[in-house]
């Protein structure tokens, strides 16, 4: 059942944050929106996606690759458990 997948990114600076978060929203990869949580600068990326184990490590190991071409720390994925309604 395809469900809003979240991949966190941590960014020594907002500017770093914002420029990944605009390559991303630019090439339509996902939608990114950049945070200062406790004095600390994210970026979440949501895909509407199936969680199937070999589709979520393909775009969780894209997700590394664009974290590191821009200098941010990949800090992995999650999503919220849902019940298949019929």
């Amino acid at each position: 059942m395809p469900r809003d997948v979240d991949f966190l990114m941590r960014a020594p600076s907002h500017e770093k944050a914002t420029v990944a978060a605009g390559f991303i929203n630019d090439h339509q990869y996902g939608v990114a929106t950049t945070q200062k949580l406790n004095g600390e600068h994210t970026v979440s990326v949501t895909i509407h996606m199936a969680i199937q184990q070999h589709v979520v490590l393909s775009v969780s190991g894209f997700m590394e690759c664009v974290a590191s071409l821009f200098g941010l720390d990949y800090d992995g994925w999650g999503c919220t458990a849902q019940k298949h309604q019929p």
